[in-house]
């Protein structure tokens, strides 16, 4: 599934659900395109006008929502051998169907052995047999899923700094970007840039968790607190005893292994239509669970996060980022866990990056904030946001 992105967002907000089955010998020879369709749709005709050149098999519209499905060719058969071709070859059909009017993309294949029009991404090589990533010719030749390439960073951490941003200068009594704009390019900006789009969705593919101390979300925010009006509890929950978010209070359930028996839940309402980065506030502590088990309930249906509550100290911890349509978005904590006797801690979760709007729990000599997105807002700052302490958000800016 996709939404079509801001001219900023070099991947935009495409979600898109790629997946088929590859078939070997005659079964593909027999899948040949048929003719467009009968002339009714606009946006039908329009996609299949755009696509001439493709192998297209079908072509469908509901609403806004814009589904089409290809035949295996040998171009996607070769894109299918790595999620990166796979991507770059998503990306060339979203950008061919750029013009029209659609909101929401599919973009499915047809199954050669069952010509049923399926899903890709379930057999992708991270998850595919390798049995199924198979060319034809003379001899058939196995590619090996990237699941039998290890992850060079699973397990580490990697701390990011994306470089300068806004900052408040004592000498002009104003907010400033800490480096002058130059050939036309401001560093503070076009090095956030580049680090968001590419160098840390690079470092999390290879297994890294990555804590960037700028911003990585550069959509607008919202916030649930517990307590709030979009706060709900099922089974036992209890007030902590320590501080929480903006040092409010928060809740907490005891674990269970097997069904949960405690559910919190959040609703918030994502101002746009968007992929979101979404994080939780949490006071950590040894007797945390280690698994805490969220459920994201979004654009593209429902997705589990477990989140070690134990580590790290009170901060917002990132969950993900997520396809949401502008409205409501729901997201739950159990208390199941595989550890009994442990705490699952609820407080405040964000959605979004914002902006820098209010000075509340910022240490700066500045009387007023800049009202800038916080993804170019320097690190000094953000960090702080993130609720590290002035001196340590210090070294990571200079």
């Amino acid at each position: 599934m996709g939404t079509k992105p801001d001219a900023r967002l070099w991947r935009g907000w495409l979600v898109v659900v790629l997946l088929f089955t590859f078939g070997v010998g005659s079964a593909r020879g027999a899948q040949s395109a048929p003719p467009p369709p009968t002339p009714g749709c606009p946006l039908v005709e329009a996609a299949w006008a755009a696509l001439a050149g493709r192998e297209v098999v079908d072509v469908q519209a509901e609403g806004k929502t814009l589904t089409v499905c290809l035949a295996a060719t040998p171009e996607i058969r070769r894109a299918a051998v790595a999620a990166d071709n796979a991507e770059t070859f998503a990306d060339s059909i979203r950008r061919t169907l750029m013009p029209l009017a659609w909101e929401t993309l599919h973009i499915l294949v047809r199954d050669p052995a069952t010509g049923v029009c399926r899903p890709w991404s379930d057999f992708l090589p991270e998850q595919a047999d390798i049995s199924r990533f198979m060319f034809d010719g003379p001899s058939v030749t196995p590619y090996a899923a990237a699941s039998s390439f290890p992850r060079s960073l699973a397990g580490k951490t990697v701390y990011l700094s994306a470089g300068h941003g806004w900052q408040w200068n004592d000498t002009v009594d104003a907010w400033r970007t800490q480096r002058p704009p130059y050939q036309d390019l401001i560093e503070d900006h076009n090095n956030a840039e580049v680090v968001t789009q590419y160098l840390i969705p690079y470092l999390e593919r290879a297994g890294a968790t990555v804590i960037p101390v700028r911003e990585r979300d550069w959509n607008a925010a919202v916030l649930a607190d517990d307590g709030d009006a979009g706060y709900a509890e099922v089974g036992t929950w209890t007030a902590g005893s320590g501080p929480g978010y903006q040092d409010g209070g928060y809740r907490f359930a005891e674990t269970v292994t097997g069904t949960a028996t405690a559910t919190a839940t959040w609703v918030l309402t994502a101002p746009v239509t968007a992929e979101v980065a979404l994080y939780a506030w949490v006071y950590s502590g040894s007797n945390r669970a280690p698994d805490a088990h969220y459920t994201v309930y979004h654009a593209g249906g429902a997705t589990d996060v477990y989140l070690d509550q134990r580590i790290r100290p009170e901060t917002w911890r990132y969950l993900g980022d997520f396809p949401c349509y502008a409205g409501p978005v729901t997201v739950t904590l159990d208390n199941a866990s595989s550890v009994t006797g442990t705490a699952v801690i609820a407080d405040a979760l964000r959605l979004g990056g914002g902006d820098f709007t209010d000075l509340t729990g910022i240490e700066t000599v500045a009387p007023h904030p800049p009202g800038k997105p916080w993804w170019e807002t320097a690190a000094y700052y953000y960090s702080q946001r993130m609720g590290m302490e002035a001196a340590y958000g210090d070294v990571t800016s200079r």
